[in-house]
């Protein structure tokens, strides 16, 4: 079997709802969505996203090219292990178990790739290292153990192409 792995388009983050795909986002899901359908010569059998408004739109343009390209389209399964970490909340776990740290000073508009790079590194290390657990729904362990189980669920059926957004 072969997965393919898609993270979802470009959320509207900063905007009234990230929930959503930007302007930007919309575009890319339909890039995707044809460049898969047309040109990749890649055609799934299973289609499956996680439970977010930003995942069911990136795989509804995917499908609708796959639609369009050849007449038909798996129907779309929706996972709820597929769902992505709670970012916000793990700022927030962040920001309030680690108030000093360097790299919240990064929190804000204007801030460089490597700086926004810096802050999830040391986000993610903090719940990996269960530093966080205390403030969170969801546990590193809990977490990666839903993410194990969703990659294993993708085995239950014998098809050879699963395209996945999360």
């Amino acid at each position: 079997m072969r997965v393919l792995l898609i993270r979802h388009a470009q959320a509207d983050w900063g905007g009234a709802d990230y929930d959503r795909l930007s302007a930007l986002g919309m575009r890319q899901a339909a890039a995707l969505g044809q460049w898969i359908a047309q040109e990749s010569g890649w055609r799934p059998q299973r289609l499956i996203c996680g439970p977010r408004r930003r995942h069911q739109l990136t795989m509804a343009a995917i499908r609708d090219a796959l639609q369009t390209a050849h007449g038909a389209a798996p129907l779309v399964e929706i996972e709820r292990d597929w769902d992505d970490a709670d970012a916000a909340a793990l700022l927030a776990a962040f920001r309030n178990a680690q108030p000093r740290a360097p790299e919240l000073a990064w929190v804000a508009p204007g801030a460089s790739p490597a700086q926004a790079r810096a802050l999830l590194t040391a986000v993610f290390a903090a719940w990996r290292d269960g530093a966080l657990d205390a403030e969170l729904p969801e546990t590193w362990r809990a977490f990666a153990a839903r993410i194990t189980h969703a990659r294993s669920a993708l085995t239950t059926h014998s098809v050879e192409h699963v395209l996945v957004v999360s």
